[in-house]
């Protein structure tokens, strides 16, 4: 029951990408919170966290005010097993924020490692989307072959981020031998996205 409702939480993280959290007023109110120079480490991943649990999925503003070293916080919470798991799906989520290479390496040691479960792969495919650059797409790209239909649903999701010629190509290689429905339609409408010409305004 737990891993359904964990697996659960990252498909919505798949599905939301944070829309609700940039219109959310409440989350507006927690991101006027600043780093004051008297805060320890612990002070911001107990704010860290705070966000990380509201009910809305954090904004990057939110993200951010909890102090500089956000990103390394975040890499302490993701892991930290004797955590709750859909928090540190949430951290691993939070990781498409940051472009550095701490949080790069950290997002494709979560996709490749076996160790990892599905939840975790799944934010982890989704943020990689976000940091842009060849390395991020070979590395998503290996992962569209892979067995579960929800992982190469994040896959579609990190392609549609990306976009580019090199995106529309994977997809199309992978509309051709996909079988489960959901993740055809997702492909489908994809192609359809990155395929329309750009007409100058």
């Amino acid at each position: 029951m737990r891993e359904l409702l964990t697996t659960a939480l990252a498909l919505l993280l798949l599905t939301s990408f944070g829309a609700r959290a940039q219109a959310d007023p409440a989350c507006v109110q927690l991101s006027s919170v600043t780093t004051s120079a008297n805060e320890t480490r612990n002070d911001r991943r107990t704010k860290l966290l705070k966000v990380l649990r509201q009910k809305s999925f954090p904004s990057e503003e939110q993200i951010r005010t909890v102090g500089s070293d956000v990103d390394s916080i975040l890499a302490t919470i993701i892991n930290n097993r004797e955590l709750d798991q859909p928090t540190r799906v949430r951290a691993v989520w939070c990781l498409k924020y940051f472009k550095n290479k701490r949080a790069r390496l950290l997002v494709r040691s979560i996709v490749t490692d076996p160790m990892w479960l599905k939840p975790f792969k799944i934010a982890a495919v989704v943020a990689m989307g976000y940091t842009h650059g060849d390395e991020a797409f070979d590395t998503v790209r290996d992962s569209c072959n892979d067995s579960d239909a929800d992982l190469r649903l994040a896959c579609i999701k990190a392609m549609d981020v990306m976009g580019g010629q090199n995106a529309l190509n994977l997809l199309r290689s992978m509309q051709v031998r996909e079988r489960d429905s959901d993740v055809m339609s997702a492909i489908d409408k994809v192609i359809k996205k990155l395929a329309r010409p750009a007409y100058p305004r």
